[in-house]
């Protein structure tokens, strides 16, 4: 099977679109173990893609905002829960 960054653009796109769901409906620390396992997956299958220079570096660009998303709810959660 031939996977090809450029080629597979749409589904990428829908992909990362539907991690982004995930990890915005996360409404408590469970969710977001489950968020970051999500995570976790889309690199592993994203590192499947043969791609360019720019192309890795939106994917990590994109994986580092994915870990920010996830950093920030978990601190909200976090300090919620401390009160």
């Amino acid at each position: 099977m031939n996977w090809n960054f450029r080629d597979d653009m749409d589904h990428i796109f829908d992909v990362i679109r539907k991690t982004s769901d995930v990890i915005k409906s996360c409404e408590n620390n469970i969710q977001l173990k489950g968020a970051k396992n999500y995570l976790k997956n889309l690199e592993n299958y994203l590192s499947h893609f043969e791609s360019n220079k720019k192309q890795k570096e939106f994917i990590e660009m994109q994986l580092a905002e994915f870990r920010k998303m996830i950093r920030i709810k978990k601190r909200a959660y976090d300090a919620a829960f401390d009160c």
